[in-house]
């Protein structure tokens, strides 16, 4: 029986928040919530946004518009190209919450901000296109890497190149968002003898002697970097060339064990014959080796192409959802409420990563306007229903524009979120690059 909060599953974490007792007394700090109190609900800020319109020859000077502008403004220039910066920031105030032993780090600030941009004449659109915020990559995987202040505020800058012809009247739109998460790392004292169990700093002491033992050699990524290790909570991939580098990294994890407690469960590991070694099937000290597919992370990867058997599950997931809702009397706001949060939520894992096949786009489209629509004719633009409430719309996800932002999102490979999705903001900057231009902000 649990009588305090802790990082047991049958207890509350509480943090950040306080608990001067039983799990029950757990108070969230200002601006998080749920059950472990790791739910954001505060906002991200966008402290600055402007967006500078160029034309190259003599006589144009620049043209810079601001964001938070509401009222109408004139640009004389037909624009050939828009600078766009913005800084957006996440600072939680945790200055009365004490941590607790059982909190080993925490990371929080703005982990996405991304520009989307189109351009429109009438109702077609002409032009588009999405960037992932420049400040990002130069930035660490890991987001404990992160000096608090660079992670904690994003000072970001995107030029937009418009190769079409403006025309009088033609509409652009420029979208600049951020999302606001972190991570949360725990101490595990639950183990014989009072070890802490998988302590996450000597974890990572394992995984950097790993990385730089000479003796031990990793997979050369296309940007010539070599990779050897990445961890995910009690999840943890090699990258191995040789038979030699398989030996010395399991005498690694043996001096781990000895030092921690810890113990490597050699049933529930896997191996990966490829490359030249691919038509082994052999186990090593232990460990069955395949050469067909290794599930990593709820992911298959093999040899042959796994993507559509990938994808294939996923749909499968994703048309069941529907299937099961389908049959309850939801209104149009709940059926949209049951396409993006269970449904569609089921894609986006997968898409950060792997090539969506546009016949996948197409099926889960389908798909969802049906369950939308109760399988009866479409009598509303789908343009329209994806549009906000205040806009008169219901909010339905756009598959392929949601799939096109997460595809160039860093991956983050770090151990507890604190939050699924985290607390999005946006502010969307509308333009007639020759003549009049309007300005909204979303929030």
């Amino acid at each position: 029986m649990t009588n305090t909060c802790s990082w047991r599953p049958d207890s509350t974490l509480c943090y950040p928040g306080t608990c001067p007792g039983a799990p029950s007394t757990c108070v969230c700090a200002e601006g998080f919530s749920g059950p472990d109190c790791l739910r954001i609900d505060t906002s991200p800020t966008i402290d600055q946004c402007t967006g500078t319109l160029t034309r190259s020859g003599v006589g144009y000077l620049p043209s810079t518009l601001d964001c938070s502008t509401g009222a109408p403004q004139y640009c004389p220039i037909k624009a050939e190209s828009v600078v766009v910066d913005w800084v957006t920031s996440f600072v939680p105030d945790l200055s009365n919450i004490e941590t607790p032993a059982y909190v080993n780090d925490t990371a929080l600030g703005i982990v996405d901000a991304e520009l989307q941009w189109t351009l429109q004449r009438g109702h077609k659109t002409i032009d588009s296109g999405s960037s992932t915020c420049v400040a990002f990559e130069d930035l660490n995987i890991d987001v404990f890497d992160v000096p608090l202040d660079e992670a904690q505020t994003r000072n970001c800058e995107h030029t937009i190149t418009i190769t079409a012809e403006i025309n009088h009247n033609d509409l652009m739109e420029i979208i600049v968002g951020a999302t606001n998460g972190g991570f949360i790392r725990l101490n595990n004292f639950d183990v014989e003898g009072a070890v802490t169990l998988e302590s996450p700093k000597e974890y990572e002491v394992l995984a950097e002697n790993i990385r730089k033992d000479d003796s031990i050699s990793g997979y050369i990524l296309p940007d010539k970097q070599e990779e050897k290790i990445k961890s995910f909570a009690d999840d943890t991939t090699l990258y191995l060339r040789n038979l030699k580098s398989i030996t010395q990294s399991l005498k690694m994890f043996n001096k781990y064990e000895k030092a921690t407690g810890a113990k490597l469960n050699k049933k529930k590991s896997k191996g990966l014959w490829t490359g030249s070694f691919k038509n082994r099937t052999d186990s090593v000290e232990g460990i069955d080796f395949s050469n067909k597919v290794l599930q990593i992370l709820g992911v298959g990867f093999g040899n042959s192409n796994t993507s559509r058997e990938n994808w294939k599950t996923v749909m499968e997931k994703f048309t069941n959802c529907l299937k099961i809702w389908n049959t309850r009397n939801l209104s149009f706001k709940g059926r949209a409420i049951v396409a993006n949060m269970l449904a569609a939520s089921k894609l986006w894992y997968l898409a950060s990563f792997d090539h969506v096949p546009k016949e996948i786009i197409n099926e889960a489209n389908s798909k969802l306007w049906k369950f939308i629509w109760r399988g009866k004719r479409e009598v509303i633009k789908r343009g329209i229903f994806i549009q906000r409430y205040d806009d008169c719309g219901k909010k339905v996800v756009d598959i392929e524009e949601k799939i096109n932002f997460h595809k160039n999102k860093p991956v983050k490979t770090l151990v507890i979120p604190s939050a699924s999705t985290g607390a999005p903001t946006s502010r969307r900057l509308s333009i007639y690059p020759q003549g009049t231009f309007y300005l909204n902000i979303l929030v």
